[in-house]
């Protein structure tokens, strides 16, 4: 698997507020998941709210058994997960490539490599992310269209991947989408099956705070997909053409 860690914190209320004020006046879809209570619990919530922790640092020997089980660890944004929803659209090359460094830097002091791999938080993709290579970095995976397949060809030294089998619209975690529409285990299995079979190879995201309640579907999934001939790849294959 490949796993996205943002090592600064998660929230950033004013930020919040602005995202919640401005989706109320421009969506005009309903975005289907689970509500923050229903993944965090109320402790959960009230701790994420006033104590506000580093989330990838405050756990490094998670993080070094990512590594150490053979899976691919990327680097999720900067110093807070809410900001760049927010504001990293506006900010300038500088900023953004502080921001990153420092998300680098963090994980070097945690005892992990380098990552070469970079998702942005709430998929908010500055166009200046191209120069991220200047980071280290060789793959970019802001794109997340159901109809387009993993691979993205891309002639550039920053390669891309898409996620395609997504939460719509909204682009939230499929699992959790899927439960808030009451799909059955053996439905989204189906569709997950169908979405292979019609890209060849696919990208499914979802997220830790709802996942974490869900592991024994987890399981079952991956045993059922492996049982049917499906192969576990990372982003890092993916993006080098893997079919």
């Amino acid at each position: 698997m490949t796993f996205y860690v943002n090592m600064g914190r998660a929230v950033d209320l004013s930020g919040a507020l602005q995202r919640r004020f401005r989706a109320r006046r421009q969506s005009e879809e309903l975005v289907i998941k689970k509500s923050i209570i229903e993944k965090l619990g109320f402790w959960g919530v009230l701790r994420a709210l006033f104590t506000n922790p580093k989330v990838g640092s405050s756990y490094p020997l998670i993080l070094q058994r990512i590594v150490q089980e053979k899976h691919e660890l990327g680097l999720h944004g900067g110093r807070n997960h809410g900001s760049w929803q927010t504001y990293a659209l506006d900010w300038d090359i500088d900023r953004l490539k502080g921001e990153i460094a420092w998300g680098v830097q963090q994980m070097n002091d945690a005892e992990l490599p380098s990552p070469d791999s970079f998702a942005s938080p709430g998929w908010v993709s500055p166009s200046s992310l191209s120069s991220i290579r200047e980071l280290g970095f060789s793959l970019l995976a802001d794109m997340h269209d159901p109809e387009l397949p993993a691979y993205i060809a891309d002639d550039n030294a920053l390669r891309t991947v898409n996620t395609n089998i997504i939460g719509t619209p909204g682009g939230v975690g499929w699992f959790e989408s899927m439960d808030a529409r009451g799909i059955s285990y053996d439905q989204l299995l189906s569709i997950a099956l169908e979405r292979i079979e019609q890209h060849g190879t696919a990208m499914l995201y979802d997220h830790p705070c709802y996942m974490i309640g869900k592991i024994d579907l987890v399981r079952q999934f991956i045993v059922d997909l492996k049982s049917r001939g499906v192969e576990f790849l990372t982003a890092k294959s993916i993006s080098k053409g893997s079919k």
